[in-house]
């Protein structure tokens, strides 16, 4: 099949392993932000909001 460098429709196969172990290693604070949002009463869009300020904050820093 070829290295893990692979080129395969535009994207490197080892951005999508790098992708997917990150979003299995987020998942867990995930599940417990949206909790504790909408526990404290947020909307749903509102958590949605700040989670993806916080993960983009992430990328920005790598």
């Amino acid at each position: 099949m070829g290295s893990l460098g692979m080129i395969f429709d535009g994207v490197a196969v080892n951005d999508l392993l790098v992708t997917a172990s990150a979003v299995v290693a987020l998942a867990p604070f995930d599940l417990a932000f949206h909790g504790i949002g909408e526990l404290l009463g947020f909307p749903h869009d509102v958590v949605n909001g700040a989670w993806r300020s916080i993960l983009q904050g992430l990328i920005d820093l790598s």
